[in-house]
């Protein structure tokens, strides 16, 4: 007669091995799942820390930058009053010079009393003291640099006997300086 085999405690043994293998495994799995989640998320957080670090950096090259637009605007507008500045010295020489031309042109008998400039018209008047004196002034007045002929305007007499003139001359527009 046969002697009978219980295989239930090896059955049992082999159950308990495979839990074991499968619960190692699904460990194994979900430890690798976990490992490669955390890395993910440590480079998605240092991606993160990167882009943030770049913003920074762009925000503070973009203030950089517009303080040095802003420096170099005002530099710029300085610049621009000095030249401004430099040319209405430059204008102011050039008439002082052309007033002291014509103050010294004038006759010895003839004085200025008024002078305006006004839209390329320079307007002069003044009084002579001895009428023989007009033909030398008159001839004074057609040379003036940087101004057209003189036309001459009304003459007259004052209470005390001088005389009173006027002229007006246009500039030229070929000039640079008034």
């Amino acid at each position: 007669m046969s002697a009978s085999v219980n295989f239930l405690p090896w059955r049992q043994s082999r159950q308990r091995k495979r839990i074991r293998l499968a619960c190692l495994c699904v460990s194994g799995v979900m430890l690798t799942l976990l490992v490669a989640g955390g890395s993910r998320l440590a480079e998605s957080r240092l991606q993160e820390t990167r882009l943030v670090c770049h913003v920074e950096a762009e925000r503070q090259l973009i203030r950089a930058l517009t303080q040095r637009e802003e420096q170099f605007r005002l530099r710029l507008a300085e610049r621009a009053q000095q030249q401004r500045q430099q040319a209405a010295r430059r204008q102011t020489a050039a008439w002082h010079a052309r007033l002291v031309s014509l103050a010294e042109q004038l006759p010895a008998q003839a004085w200025l009393t008024g002078l305006t400039y006004q839209n390329d018209v320079l307007s002069l008047s003044g009084v002579l003291v001895r009428f023989s004196a007009l033909h030398d002034l008159d001839e004074q007045m057609q040379r003036i640099d940087g101004f057209q002929p003189a036309i001459a305007g009304k003459m007259a007499r004052d209470k005390d006997g001088r005389w009173l003139f006027s002229y007006q001359m246009k500039r030229r527009a070929a000039d640079a300086a008034p």
